[in-house]
């Protein structure tokens, strides 16, 4: 454009040709033989691991300047040293192409949180080691005589509606603070 010389791509011919692009690339494809190597996103502003990486993510439109966010997307986000850290998915938000919202968190120590309800068509299965005591938390916050933790039980229908909803465990507060707790079993004639 009759500017300054700018290096656009770089060859390294000692690293058996690693190409080094100065701005982004755009292709109709890409394929990757990484092999046993890895395929990093790094980010070049970070003098030590601690850091947010850059972020994967995946559009539906080509025009990312219009619509920077109109699919899922992924990143690391920096915790701690030695470049420790959460791994965060992310979803597109209703309401325009410019905003997300963070779906699952996995922690660096392997805890998962998700933002919304968790669905299977499996059994879940929640096992520790041969010497571990598996558990299972239901954590809320209720007045006296309120429930703050309940366990449904649905016919398979899927409606959860009515008769459907065929028996219940709540967990009750018994005092105005919230301590104390009882159990309550319900059930269901189906009427």
């Amino acid at each position: 454009d009759g500017g300054s010389t700018i290096t656009a791509l770089s060859l390294d011919m000692s690293a058996a040709g690693a190409a080094t692009f100065n701005s982004s690339v755009t292709s109709t494809g890409l394929t990757v033989n990484a092999g046993t190597n890895k395929v990093v996103l790094a980010n070049n502003f970070a003098t030590t691991g601690n850091t947010d990486s850059p972020k994967l993510a995946f559009y539906s439109f080509g025009d990312v300047a219009t619509y920077p966010v109109s699919g899922p997307s992924i990143k690391k986000v920096n915790t701690g040293s030695y470049g420790a850290g959460d791994l965060v998915i992310y979803q597109h938000g209703p309401t325009d192409f410019t905003n997300e919202v963070e779906a699952l968190r996995i922690s660096s120590a392997g805890a998962a949180t998700f933002a919304s309800s968790i669905n299977t068509n499996s059994d879940v299965v929640i096992a520790k080691s041969a010497t571990g005591i598996p558990s299972l938390t239901l954590s809320g916050f209720a007045g006296a005589s309120s429930p703050y933790s309940i366990i449904n039980f649905y016919n398979s229908d899927g409606s959860q509606q009515g008769p459907n909803n065929a028996a219940q465990i709540k967990a009750l507060a018994i005092n105005s603070d919230g301590s104390g707790g009882s159990l309550d079993f319900h059930t269901s004639t189906g009427t």
